[in-house]
């Protein structure tokens, strides 16, 4: 008889512990104190045949043949499109991705100027037209610099005498354009 770690594909670990809660095979018996399991994951014996192998369960946000890797859930579950485009921001779109320790394993924060469960929906005082801030004109936000552009549509203009506004979306100041209040 002997024991050793074995690295094991997620599906055959899966048939594995279903073979376990079925009795088909052996795996109520705990590893001796010299198994490779890490961050306080249970090791258990398991009995294929003649073999016995050490199987680390690994405690949630850990994953590995010896639990010694932190579950990184938003760059596994990544695929950049683009050069230079960071996993992080894929998976969550424009918002950042955080990993955590429990089902889903991630969220994202989308900041001010997004929503949505993966940050999909713009959400800045452009997105909603019934709300628009330029009046009769088009609302552009270019973000970033967080910025509203008011371009007039034929026959509006700008009131000359009225400068750049600052006011506060989701926490943060956006800087704003003129809007387009007056006739030609």
């Amino acid at each position: 008889m002997f024991s050793f770690n074995v690295k094991l594909s997620s599906s055959f670990l899966f048939l594995l512990i279903c073979l376990c809660n079925i009795n088909v095979v052996l795996c109520d018996e705990e590893c001796d104190d010299d198994h490779k399991c890490h961050r306080d994951s249970k090791c258990i014996k398991v009995s294929l045949g003649q073999n016995n192998y050490n199987l680390c369960v690994c405690n949630p946000g850990f994953t590995g043949w010896d639990c010694s890797t932190p579950l990184d859930y938003c760059n596994k579950h990544c695929r950049p499109f683009q050069r230079g485009i960071s996993c992080k921001h894929t998976l969550c779109n424009q918002g950042q991705c955080i990993n955590l320790d429990s089902h889903p394993y991630y969220k994202c924060d989308c900041g001010a100027f997004y929503k949505g469960d993966n940050c999909e929906i713009e959400d800045n005082p452009c997105s909603y037209e019934r709300n628009n801030p330029c009046g009769h004109g088009d609302c552009e936000f270019i973000p970033g610099v967080n910025q509203i552009n008011c371009k007039c549509h034929p026959g509006w203009t700008t009131n000359p005498n009225q400068t750049n506004t600052k006011y506060t979306w989701n926490g943060v100041e956006v800087h704003m354009t003129p809007a387009c209040l007056g006739t030609k």
